[in-house]
């Protein structure tokens, strides 16, 4: 709905840096990590350290998680919850009604607080 030039210029920028960084780290484009089961690192989109897997059937979840769209990630990284919580990347709207679900794992629980290599951390003396 946005339709500014700077919003959609942001929007872009977050993509590549989402690429490239899983390039660095893994080596593989970040669509072929999901396709195969493995993190990857979306970080990018958020205020704190996040990777994500397709939620399946062997990701054991104990509790009820929280869950956000990806567009709400997006827009606004502020929301994001700090622990792990279900990302809902698509869903559709006629039946049979199917989701791309996706576990994210927060990496800000039980860190130091220090950010990955390349990202700046907020409010740190220059």
């Amino acid at each position: 709905m946005n339709l500014s030039v700077q919003y959609w210029s942001c929007i872009l920028d977050k993509v590549l840096r989402h690429i490239k960084r899983n390039l660095l780290i893994f080596g593989v484009h970040s669509s072929m990590l999901i396709e195969q089961g493995h993190p990857v690192d979306i970080t990018d989109y958020a205020l704190h350290p996040l990777s994500m897997i397709p939620l399946t059937t062997n990701v054991s979840i104990k509790k009820e998680l929280p869950s956000m769209r990806l567009c709400e990630l997006i827009r606004d990284p502020s929301v994001t919850p700090k622990q792990d919580f279900i990302l809902v990347a698509w869903e559709s709207r006629v039946p049979p009604h199917r989701s791309f679900r996706l576990f994210v794992k927060s990496c800000a629980q039980g860190s130091d607080g220090s950010a990955l290599p390349g990202r700046k951390r907020r409010g740190a003396p220059s």
